[in-house]
């Protein structure tokens, strides 16, 4: 943990974007501490990072296991210059820049699983958590919130977990260290949300899907009326999905969790 902290700590003398970081040997949850730093007016961008959380949380609700000293749990707070629309876009922008940072480490075969997993060997190894506080119409902050398993084993998820979690250190022959990770993701992080402000929308619908790996493949997804499944065919302009059921209509998702199968 001191290598992390000392790391983080000097993290605005490397990364020119930051205006200030937090750091936590333990919290509740990285975001809901950078939500309350952005409603409370606090500099922006400003990263706030964990050596684990007591209340972390993935989408809908559900717990995210923030164990000690085995995983990366951070979240950037950002004021980024796009309309309300387009905050949503910034889930699958924060997706690809984990993918790149980790194919950066020669870490291979990074699926980006609509809308906010990253699997490997189809293994979720990481989560991401957008949340957007708006007023009317108007984009006031956004919190990108990402938790990554890096040394787990095992034995450290519970067994609800088991079978379907994984961690960067079972499938790299390599020694990862976390501060490494950290400031790869934001320095992708920081290039994908300047792009997205440059109005970038299609370059970055493209990207996703040439290097998501997700394309093509076969889902499900619970809806109100049954179970759907169909194959992925892309995105739409908006970063919804386009899902070409088992009955040949295609159909758009817009926030449904997806299974892959």
């Amino acid at each position: 943990m001191d290598v992390l902290k000392s790391s983080v700590e000097t993290l605005v003398e490397r990364l020119p974007d930051l205006a200030a970081v937090q750091f936590y040997s333990e919290t509740d949850s990285t975001n809901l501490q950078a939500m309350a730093l952005g409603r409370n007016g606090a500099a922006v961008p400003q990263l706030v990072v964990a050596d684990a959380q007591t209340a972390g949380r993935g989408r809908r609700g559900r717990p995210w296991e923030s164990t000690p000293g085995l995983g990366l749990y951070f979240s950037l707070l950002i004021k980024p210059e796009l309309p309300l629309a387009q905050a949503p876009l910034l889930t699958l922008a924060t997706g690809l820049a984990v993918q790149q940072a980790l194919n950066q480490l020669e870490i291979k075969s990074v699926m980006i699983k609509w809308p906010n997993d990253i699997l490997i060997s189809g293994k979720k190894i990481c989560g991401i958590l957008s949340e957007v506080e708006s007023q009317g119409s108007q984009l006031l902050f956004v919190v990108l919130g990402i938790g990554l398993n890096v040394h787990q084993q095992v034995q450290d998820f519970s067994k609800e977990l088991k079978d379907t979690a994984g961690s960067l250190s079972q499938v790299c022959a390599q020694e990862l260290k976390r501060e490494t990770l950290l400031e790869k993701i934001l320095h992708q992080l920081f290039k994908e949300i300047k792009a997205l402000e440059s109005g970038k929308i299609s370059d970055l619908i493209k990207r996703w899907e040439n290097h998501s790996g997700f394309i093509g493949k076969t889902i499900s997804v619970q809806q109100s009326d049954g179970t759907v499944i169909g194959e992925v065919l892309g995105l739409n302009d908006s970063g919804h999905l386009l899902l070409k059921t088992e009955a040949g209509k295609t159909i758009t998702l817009i926030s449904e969790d997806t299974t892959l199968l």
